[in-house]
């Protein structure tokens, strides 16, 4: 006759130690009531520095957003010193149970090498003016990620500090491609993407050769045009079909980005409200056989 196993000891073991089936025990646990002692609440955030990732990370999405508050203070508890993974998985479990406290959380590790630490952090303090500064320093790191979420973050932030440093990243080709996913109509620069766009249009429409960087900076400006409710912006966005038109037939790079260039011609024109761009789909359709 096989001895019985208590329930809490069983769960235990399967958080301290290494092996398969070990998901399976805590989750029963889970779905018993189990792990709602107090008892066991150190043991599981201590697991969130498991060995295995998989383990530890199962743990972090799957278990202990079930259980609740009740773990925020071992969650808060001795963050000093631990390894980015370990925090970052902590983190995604605090933001989930008080959003404030994750906020102080964030703004501690925003800065943090480990990509998915920091891209955490930035996501948590998006739109946050209080956050500003550290957010507009995040654009500036070269992994992609992070100053792609940088640039998200401060979508929707009215300061003039936000705005003014948006319009210039904008008008002078630093920081895409991650900075066209940042605009949106209510950013308030539809005079200053106009203003470029229109710029870099006389410059082409006068026979000036774009390089790479300058095409896709060109690109940038329309991606970032779309859903701007001014009332050029669909004289310019014609302009711009025009133009990709004729650079059809080059050599590269032009032969690869002129047909990037039509498609998210096509896509500004199609998300902008106002009403003489909407007739202007129609021919944006049959010309670019759409």
């Amino acid at each position: 006759m096989s001895a019985i196993v208590d329930p809490k000891e069983k769960c235990l073991t399967a958080l301290k130690s290494t092996g398969r089936g070990r998901v399976k025990v805590v989750k029963e646990a889970l779905f018993s009531g189990l792990l709602f002692d107090p008892a066991l609440h150190e043991p599981l955030v201590n697991a969130l520095s498991d060995k295995s990732a998989v383990f530890a990370d199962t743990i972090a999405d799957d278990v202990l957003p079930d259980i609740g508050e009740p773990l925020l203070e071992q969650l808060l508890a001795n963050l000093t010193g631990l390894p980015d993974p370990v925090v970052f998985r902590r983190l995604r479990v605090i933001r989930k149970l008080d959003l404030s406290a994750a906020e102080n959380v964030a703004r501690r590790y925003a800065e943090a090498k480990h990509r998915g630490l920091s891209v955490e952090c930035i996501n948590i303090l998006s739109g946050s003016a209080l956050d500003s500064e550290l957010l507009m320093g995040r654009t500036a790191s070269r992994v992609n990620e992070i100053s792609g979420a940088a640039y998200r973050a401060l979508h929707g932030i009215s300061e003039k500090s936000v705005q003014n440093f948006l319009g210039e990243k904008l008008i002078h080709g630093s920081g895409f491609p991650q900075l066209s996913i940042a605009y949106a109509p209510n950013m308030g620069l539809s005079q200053t993407i106009l203003e470029a766009l229109s710029e870099k249009i006389y410059d082409m429409e006068d026979g000036k050769t774009l390089d790479e960087a300058e095409a896709r900076h060109l690109l940038i400006l329309i991606e970032s045009a779309a859903g701007q409710d001014h009332g050029h912006f669909d004289e310019i966005l014609q302009r711009c079909i025009n133009f990709s038109l004729d650079i059809k037939g080059c050599v590269e790079p032009y032969a690869t980005f002129s047909l990037d260039f039509a498609e998210a011609t096509f896509e500004a024109v199609a998300t902008n409200p106002v009403e003489s761009s909407k007739r202007l789909l129609v021919d944006v359709r049959e010309t670019l056989g759409l």
